[in-house]
């Protein structure tokens, strides 16, 4: 069982650690705000509600050596002796893959080239370039880029960096601006 959840993405394990605080701010101060104030953070505060409950759950299910793991992750403090992995991290990954998981499946993101080539096509248009001058700059032909930008095809990573440096874009800016969906396994 164990070896399942070290393929589900931990990435994404990291990421819910980042927003357990801000949640649990947010959940603890929303009713103190004005109206306006929370008809603008709704949605937000939902989430926060979701993130909270499923924290409680994680600390509620951890040993005292899991909950001093789990502290020492929020606290960003090492967890490792050497290369060696804490065995309560295991502890407390596994837990966090059941709550979030209770199916056992696991999910990660992807990009579709028809998002990547609507976000292309809208890059080149805000910074004022005409396909013919971008495919020249990059060496390929007009068409290509076209195809590209059509989502018929998908544009090599090598192409998709130098079109990103001719519009000033970085390469992080660009994958966090296209639209992702998920793919459970």
């Amino acid at each position: 069982m164990i070896k399942r959840y070290y393929r589900m993405n931990t990435i994404d394990f990291y990421k819910w650690l980042k927003r357990i605080e801000p949640a649990l701010r947010l959940a603890r101060y929303y009713t103190h705000q004005s109206d306006e104030y929370r008809r603008r953070m709704l949605t937000s505060y939902k989430e926060s509600i979701i993130i909270k409950k499923q924290y409680e759950l994680l600390r509620n299910s951890l040993d005292e050596n899991g909950l001093l793991t789990l502290d020492k992750l929020l606290n960003k403090e090492p967890i490792n002796n050497g290369l060696k992995l804490s065995p309560y991290f295991c502890d407390v990954y596994g837990n966090w893959c059941t709550i979030l998981f209770p199916n056992n499946t696991a999910q990660i993101e992807t990009l579709d080239r028809k998002d990547i080539a609507v976000e292309l096509t809208k890059l080149r248009i805000e910074r004022g370039y005409n396909r013919e001058e971008v495919s020249g700059l990059i060496k390929i032909h007009p068409v290509s880029l076209k195809e590209y930008e059509d989502g018929k095809r998908l544009i090599p990573i090598d192409k998709l960096y130098s079109i990103l440096q001719i519009y000033d874009v970085e390469f992080g800016e660009f994958i966090r601006n296209v639209k992702k969906s998920k793919i459970y396994y």
